[in-house]
């Protein structure tokens, strides 16, 4: 997950801490000595279009946390606006997350020989952006951010963020 500062978002907008609380109030954050930090994933939506050419110099200021679990079943509308967000303010993002699930459901159905997540399918399509390393290559387009090996990557992302009750059955 990349996370990004308070701080850092007043600097790269070159604007007051109070702008930056009332642009992120009810944003779920971490707070780290006196300031807070966002997933970059959630900010992004909250920012709108007018940011959305500064969204690579957000990532470049992000600190990447390695968190495996990047959402759970209540971030399933904050998934969609980022869905949405990307879609509509990075064009040029589309086709690459269109490769990245392509990658990741190939690896998955190779890693991953059972039905158990057919379920969770939708589920896992709109919170693979939500990942760091996709982020930044969506935003980006440096590729070295994404996992060389989609079978073990997918079947790791894909256990750690189903229903475990379901994939135990």
């Amino acid at each position: 997950m990349l996370t990004l500062s308070q701080p850092d978002l007043c600097k790269a907008f070159k604007i007051s801490a109070r702008s930056a609380s009332l642009w992120c109030k009810g944003l779920p954050s971490v707070r780290e000595g006196h300031s807070k930090r966002y997933n970059l994933a959630d900010l992004l939506p909250a920012l709108g279009g007018k940011y959305a050419a500064s969204a690579p110099d957000l990532v470049r200021l992000c600190r990447n946390e390695n968190n495996p679990v990047v959402a759970d079943v209540g971030d399933f509308e904050r998934a969609r606006a980022l869905d949405g967000w990307l879609n509509l303010h990075m064009p040029e993002a589309g086709a690459r997350l269109f490769n990245v699930r392509q990658a990741f459901f190939g690896g998955l159905a190779l890693g991953f020989r059972s039905s158990a997540l057919m379920g969770e399918t939708e589920f896992l399509r709109l919170i693979l952006p939500r990942h760091g390393a996709i982020l930044a290559y969506l935003i980006t387009g440096d590729a070295a951010t994404l996992p060389r090996d989609w079978v073990n990557w997918g079947r790791e992302f894909a256990v750690v963020h189903a229903g475990l009750e379901r994939v135990a059955a």
